[in-house]
């Protein structure tokens, strides 16, 4: 069994509010498939699964996936495509936490590849 732990850093786009929110969870792997799901430890409102695979054969610097999750205070589940990348050469954890976001699709902060994977361009 894998267990995980993860941080979301997201800013209100109203008020500039930060918020952040603690999952913990389970991680298996069936095939090539990466499956996530975790549970809101501060809230405990929210179950979210995430589902990720490589982007080409033998590539394992970016996962493509899909996030999706439900919350008990809002009635409607949530979809995102998303994108993991690894993390090579970062000084400390607080820097590459810095990095982490939900950006918008045209953002210059948002890495390139991403943002083909993200548009479903050839990469």
């Amino acid at each position: 069994m894998v267990r995980c732990r993860s941080l979301e850093r997201s800013i209100d786009p109203d008020d500039g509010s930060l918020f952040l929110s603690k999952y913990d969870g389970r991680v298996a792997i069936l095939g090539n498939r990466i499956f996530v799901m975790e549970y809101q430890v501060l809230a405990r409102d929210a179950l979210v699964e995430t589902v990720l695979h490589p982007v080409g054969r033998g590539q394992l610097q970016y996962l493509r996936g899909t996030t999706f999750g439900i919350t008990s205070r809002q009635r409607a589940p949530f979809m995102s495509p998303v994108v993991w990348r690894y993390l090579e050469n970062f000084t400390s954890l607080r820097d590459a936490m810095r990095q982490v976001g939900r950006y918008d699709i045209n953002s210059a902060k948002l890495d390139q590849r991403a943002r083909a994977i993200l548009l479903g361009a050839k990469v």
